[in-house]
C-alpha cells in the first residue's frame, strides 16, 4: 500500500490511477518532527481530494512518534 506524504505524490497518483481501477492508500500527517507528512491543517483539503478522486481509497491514516528521543 502506497504511503502518500506529499500535495505532489497525490497529484500523480491521480493522474496515473484510470477512473475505472481502484487503488488504496495510506495518508502520513506530521506530528511535530517536521520530516515527512501532510501538517494537520491540511487535512480538510485532503480529505475532499479524496472525495473527488473516489477510485484512490483511504486505508489508513498514519504519522510518527513527535519526538525522536
Amino acid at each position: 500500500t502506497p504511503v502518500v506524504s506529499v500535495w505532489d505524490q497525490l497529484e500523480i497518483l491521480g493522474s496515473l490511477v484510470a477512473a475505472a481501477e481502484q487503488i488504496k492508500i495510506h495518508v502520513k500527517f506530521d506530528t511535530g518532527m517536521s520530516r515527512l507528512g501532510f501538517p494537520i491543517s491540511d487535512s480538510e483539503k485532503i480529505f475532499s481530494w479524496l472525495e473527488r478522486h473516489r477510485n484512490i481509497q483511504l486505508e489508513a491514516v498514519l504519522t510518527h512518534l513527535h519526538r525522536g528521543e
